[in-house]
């Protein structure tokens, strides 16, 4: 293993698994040398924000899934906010990486990416969805209205196709044990 001390960001190591040769390694998650103070700063940012989001998107939330209609709107707000719920989970993971330096292990390294592109994706598509709906309130425009079931079916369908769309980052990310760190490599060298 060969160090790095350009960034902290990086470490180089000997891929053996795709190039044969010696290689630089983006460390998803980890940094690493001396950065307590920036490590707790950056602890209390992350941990204010996955607090702030649960409160704000299950009070959200909760309502939504326990009222007996939802209208078009009502069912992309859901989604939206059940996105970000599920964004925001993986905060903790990501503060014991970033503070205390452990392991994160190769299911770590493959599915927490892939959520997070997939929560994001969802996040995007709800809030354009949001915005669609609302223009079609304000213009009273008829040929944009749809129903909620439709809204409903938008949903699944915004979410099956973010599952499919980012699945091959299940295969390009992964643990490199030797040098303990999450990284990201393409299936060919010279990507």
């Amino acid at each position: 293993m060969f160090e790095s001390s350009w960034n902290s960001s990086y470490r180089r190591g000997f891929d053996g698994k795709l190039t044969q040769a010696d290689t630089y390694y983006f460390t998803f998650y980890s940094e690493f040398g001396e950065r307590r103070f920036e490590s707790f700063v950056e602890a209390i940012f992350l941990g204010a924000t996955l607090v702030a989001s649960l409160l704000t998107n299950l009070s959200l939330a909760i309502p939504l899934l326990g009222a007996k209609t939802r209208s078009v709107t009502n069912h992309y707000e859901l989604n939206l906010a059940l996105a970000d719920v599920l964004f925001a989970l993986g905060v903790p993971a990501v503060l014991a990486v970033r503070r205390a330096e452990v392991a994160v292990g190769d299911a770590f390294c493959r599915t927490l990416p892939y959520s997070q592109l997939v929560c994001g994706f969802t996040v995007l598509w709800s809030l354009t969805l949001i915005s669609i709906e609302r223009y079609r309130c304000l213009t009273l425009d008829p040929r944009l209205a749809i129903s909620a079931s439709c809204a409903f079916q938008v949903n699944i369908f915004i979410r099956a196709f973010a599952l499919l769309l980012f699945s091959p980052t299940l295969f390009w990310f992964r643990y490199e044990a030797d040098l303990q760190v999450c990284t990201l490599m393409f299936p060919r060298a010279g990507i």
